[in-house]
């Protein structure tokens, strides 16, 4: 099994010095549930009722790690979770 994940920071190279580039961590449906300890059947009810934020590629099921994160800290709400990570972008882009 192939682990798909990226680094969280990227460094790229400029001409005023050195940048870094936020990466998203991406897992599969075995990843995420080795990260949360649950059993893929539960992740597989959580995905059909629209609770947990998930992208689906094709058949392929892929997570964002912090979008998981973020909904789990509220408490299993899926709308919680895009809304603090678009104030999070928010705050980063006025940085």
């Amino acid at each position: 099994m192939v682990l798909s994940v990226f680094f969280r920071y990227y460094p790229l190279l400029s001409g005023h010095g050195k940048l870094w580039l936020q990466m998203a961590i991406w897992l599969d449906l075995d990843h995420l549930v080795a990260y949360l300890g649950v059993p893929k059947s539960t992740l597989y009810k959580l995905l059909q009722r629209g609770e947990l934020p998930g992208h689906k590629i094709g058949k392929l099921w892929r997570f964002d790690r912090d979008e998981v994160d973020e909904y789990i800290k509220s408490g299993g709400k899926k709308q919680a979770a895009r809304e603090g990570n678009s104030e999070e972008r928010k705050h980063e882009s006025a940085s």
